[in-house]
């Protein structure tokens, strides 16, 4: 089921260097970012999408400039375990650029967060910027015209799922712990903790914007594959996360969810009086955690308890009775149960080292009750990327140490919580996907393309190869992986003639997949292996 489902999530990173720099002057920063990333031998010089600084890297990481901010974007994966592992590549990616370019600032530093709180004229200003996920969908049942009913399935799980996929950090509240109106920015007199800070910023139920009016779900249409079958639902409210078990426990929630939405198991849902402001009032109760939400009809009921578990819980259960389930979703559909029953019984001292929001809090209990500033630097600490990322390739870390996040401690918490995961390989897998990308994926041919014929190629983009004179389609998100090549492709490398002459010999159903030139000068080139 789970591996059924085409994945992947874009990381913004925060940069903040001394001397600042003016805002105009922060896609430059980016830039020297990626020549760094370039110079370390991890990025190409293969466009993927835009102009300027938009670069595959050879592991199938989009690395590119986003209003002023290093974005990530991982390759195409499918299983739980490497939405670990590409997560925590992007970390390294991030510490990696920050830690060249130290010689040219007095100080630079990466944080892997999703609001900025600037102090002035009394009060505070936040800007949201953004952790995105996309899944590929069946567009027969996610596409504009049945919106009405994607909204209606989903929307109460994007509101009840808060408590287990929130990061944790200070956003701007009015006296007296109100809400000014979000856009791209929010103010307040005072700072006070949420556990999803993205959820504030929220203020529609659908659109198509990711900046200003944030909706709930969003409506962009571009799904980087077979536009006849495929709807890419994007995602515009995760948050960056740490906890190697919430990265694990997050993926299997959204694939086997949105599994349950396509094979159409989310029937009747829930449906809520004013879904907008639910989600700020979830992510705003930490103390009391109280996580009741008003129902359309009347009355209230648990976010956990009620929806979470008594409505998607029991559909993805349906689902998998009916259905054939693999080891892996069975694991993740008993993680996900596990979950819900610590939080239901509101026993947040469960979850310390396992879910970022928790462990934050416990910090700031224990270490600044009451100093709203001093809290906000445990938050900012936490999401530092230092040199404690190098402890994830078990390397030695360097003297750059001052993050409050535990990964040793996270790790333990994910290694006792999902036990059938190898979570000792972890760092092995972690090293190997600097440079390679996801083998169940068409990011198998991606990355094997980048590698061996970057001169050649002249861009690639998810869906497609692109080469002077031809190209090839990935309009599939499985075609062309490992298991569909075996060794022909990686056997067939020897020049770019024989390597397309293999790609046709794997893909003879679809002629369509190779698209080359009708001009017979340009097919000697081709089939000679020459310039092209």
């Amino acid at each position: 089921m789970m591996e059924k489902k085409i994945r992947g999530v874009e990381q913004e990173l925060a940069m903040n260097c001394q001397p600042s720099l003016p805002p105009r002057s922060l896609v430059h920063l980016v830039g020297m970012a990626v020549e760094e990333l370039k110079r370390e031998g991890l990025v190409t010089g293969i466009k993927v999408e835009e102009e300027p600084f938009d670069y595959m890297a050879l592991n199938g990481f989009r690395v590119y400039n986003d209003m002023g901010h290093l974005e990530l974007s991982s390759p195409s994966y499918n299983s739980p375990m490497e939405a670990v592992v590409y997560d925590k590549v992007a970390e390294l990616f991030s510490y990696y650029a920050v830690r060249n370019l130290k010689g040219y600032f007095r100080e630079i530093n990466a944080y892997k967060n999703n609001v900025s709180n600037v102090k002035e004229d009394g009060g505070w200003t936040a800007v949201c910027y953004s952790t995105h996920h996309s899944i590929l969908m069946n567009r027969a049942t996610c596409n504009l015209d049945v919106w009405d009913k994607v909204e209606e399935a989903l929307i109460p799980f994007v509101v009840a799922r808060v408590p287990l996929i929130g990061g944790g950090d200070f956003t701007p509240r009015t006296t007296g712990g109100g809400f000014s109106r979000p856009g791209k920015y929010m103010s307040g007199d005072e700072l006070r903790y949420a556990i999803s800070p993205r959820a504030l910023f929220i203020r529609r139920l659908s659109t198509n914007d990711t900046v200003d009016a944030r909706g709930l779900l969003n409506q962009r249409d571009d799904p980087h594959a077979d536009p006849a079958k495929y709807w890419r639902l994007h995602d515009i409210n995760f948050e960056g996360l740490r906890s190697p078990y919430q990265i694990y426990l997050r993926d299997c929630l959204e694939a086997l969810v949105m599994t349950a939405y396509d094979g159409g198991y989310l029937k009747n849902p829930p449906r809520l009086a004013d879904p907008v402001n639910a989600i700020k009032e979830v992510s705003a109760d930490v103390d009391s955690c109280n996580w009741k939400v008003s129902l359309e009809e009347g009355g209230k009921v648990d976010a956990i308890f009620d929806i979470m578990e008594g409505y998607y819980l029991a559909a993805v259960e349906e689902m998998m009775d009916d259905g054939s389930s693999t080891d892996v979703d069975r694991m993740g559909f008993n993680l996900i149960k596990a979950t819900l029953g610590g939080l239901g019984e509101r026993r947040l001292e469960y979850f310390v080292d396992g879910l970022d929001w928790v462990t934050k809090k416990a910090l700031i209990d224990e270490y600044a009750p009451g100093d709203v500033e001093e809290a906000m630097g445990i938050c900012n600490q936490y999401f530092l990327i230092d040199d404690s990322v190098l402890g994830y390739i078990g390397e030695e870390p360097g003297d750059f140490v001052h993050t409050t996040f535990d990964y040793d401690g996270s790790l333990q918490f994910a290694r006792d919580a999902i036990p059938l995961e190898d979570w000792d390989a972890l760092g092995s897998l972690i090293k190997g996907a600097l440079t390679s990308g996801p083998s169940g994926t068409r990011d198998y041919i991606r990355c094997l393309v980048a590698r061996e014929f970057p001169n050649f190629v002249e861009s690639i983009e998810w869906e497609r190869i692109s080469f002077p004179n031809f190209r090839i389609t990935l309009e599939e998100p499985f075609k062309f992986n490992r298991e569909m090549c075996g060794d022909v492709l990686e056997g067939s490398t020897e020049t770019l003639a024989s390597f397309m002459r293999a790609v046709r010999q794997l893909d003879r159903e679809d002629d369509l997949v190779v698209q080359v030139p009708t001009d017979d000068h340009e097919k000697e080139k081709v089939e000679g292996g020459g310039d092209l």
